[in-house]
């Protein structure tokens, strides 16, 4: 039986959030110190799921789309070019896998999947795989 511990963790620390607890501040600094985790609470109205929470982190500017899953060592980011701060549009059902990082002022489609190391410096159109250093679409999904 799997439990995604990871996803039960990350709705505490919202649950805690949303009613002002004291000792918030104190909860999320030493989570963030263990675990990595920079995460805005915005982020998890919109179906935010985390497996393995370790080492992630996502860019309070980025805007993401519903059901988006992440696994550890994921890093979604900026481009800072002078005044202006490019974070990456996320769509909905997106998949990351580990160890990847997603940069940029770059669109990444509905049901794409991310895989494991990729670094995604362009956009991304819907229903593709991609993969790999930089980022290549290695297959079309059909019938999503």
């Amino acid at each position: 039986m799997y439990i995604d511990t990871g996803s039960r963790l990350v709705r505490l620390i919202y649950i805690l959030n949303t009613r002002k607890f004291i000792f918030f501040s104190l909860f999320r600094s030493i989570l963030h110190l263990i675990l990595h985790l920079e995460i805005e609470r915005k982020f998890f109205l919109c179906g935010l799921k985390i497996i393995h929470p370790y080492n992630i982190i996502i860019h309070p500017k980025t805007i993401l789309g519903k059901r988006l899953t992440v696994y550890n060592n994921v890093t979604i980011g900026s481009v800072d070019k002078g005044d202006q701060t490019n974070t990456p549009t996320l769509g909905n059902n997106v998949v990351i896998f580990p160890y990847s990082l997603i940069a940029g002022n770059i669109s990444i489609g509905d049901n794409v999947i991310i895989q494991a190391g990729s670094i995604v410096l362009t956009s991304v159109e819907a229903n593709t795989i991609v993969a790999g250093n930089p980022a290549k679409v290695v297959k079309l999904l059909k019938n999503v």
